[in-house]
């Protein structure tokens, strides 16, 4: 994915491995007409660039441009904003914090992605936001030394006119079982302490660290709300996606075992009534 984002192929990568894996993914893409997230930006980019029309097209609609975490953008999504900015200056913004740059792995080119951004729109404002409304003082300090050691980042000072607040604790964990354990304590210990259940937010990064944080509490006997919604993931839904993905691509192998899971965990009560309620609307 990183390699892909920054327009790299596969003849151009280096370990054999890497680029015999690739292959074989591109060739397993074509035979299902299929597209990545990376593929869909850098097709897109392809459009715009060769057929005018649509590059007008999109200009006259799309009369302004806000991107948001412009330091998570790779070059593909650069040069694809390049192609539909308006000709008009002053209809492109980025808002944008390199110190919060996660997406490495798949391009993200942090603090360069904001000078590119500069280079690409040489009249473009530069605007910096550094007091910080929401955080402690204590936290705000602490952060912004910790982002201090990045030394390719853009000039900034975080500061804040709140609170010092409570003093960060630093807490190291040789597993994922100690991180959960260590989790539950300080749970208990400040409900012991008088702090009612629904003050206190447990927050993470990846899903991963949840649902091992959520065993963890079950295991304890703590009960908790998880805010995070599982629609679009949940089995249900991915069986209905991949049923329809047959229907449109009967030669997708994915697409044709994600069907028969759906219609393998459907009773034949429910197809049995499915299927007369079909007949009966196109006898009707």
């Amino acid at each position: 994915l990183h390699a892909k984002a920054r327009g790299g192929r596969a003849e151009g990568v280096a370990d054999e491995a890497l680029r015999f894996v690739w292959d074989k993914y591109d060739a397993w893409q074509r035979e299902r007409n299929g597209l990545d997230m990376v593929d869909l930006v850098r097709v897109a980019a392809e459009v715009v660039r060769t057929v005018p029309a649509a590059r007008g097209q999109l200009r006259q609609r799309h009369s302004h441009i806000l991107v948001d975490e412009f330091q998570d953008t790779n070059p593909l999504q650069m040069a694809l904003l390049a192609l539909l900015a308006p000709a008009e200056p002053g209809r492109v913004t980025a808002v944008g914090d390199d110190d919060q740059c996660i997406y490495a792995f798949q391009g993200a080119q942090g603090a360069a992605a904001l000078r590119a951004f500069l280079a690409a729109f040489p009249r473009a404002e530069r605007v910096t936001l550094e007091q910080n409304y929401r955080s402690s003082g204590t936290l705000v300090a602490a952060a912004a030394a910790v982002a201090a050691c990045n030394r390719r980042r853009c000039a900034k000072r975080a500061f804040t006119s709140n609170g010092a607040g409570e003093k960060v604790q630093l807490v190291e964990c040789t597993s994922v079982r100690g991180e959960t354990e260590h989790v539950v304590r300080t749970v208990r210990s400040l409900v012991a302490a008088g702090s009612p259940l629904a003050s206190i937010a447990i927050l993470y990064r990846k899903q991963r660290c949840g649902a091992e944080m959520q065993a963890a509490l079950l295991a304890a006997s703590v009960p908790f709300n998880t805010r995070r919604s599982n629609f679009w993931r949940s089995r249900h839904v991915q069986g209905v996606v991949g049923l329809l993905a047959f229907l449109l691509r009967p030669h997708d192998d994915a697409a044709f075992v994600a069907a028969i899971e759906v219609l393998h965990e459907t009773p034949p009560s429910s197809r049995a009534s499915a299927s007369t309620s079909a007949s009966a609307s196109t006898s009707a």
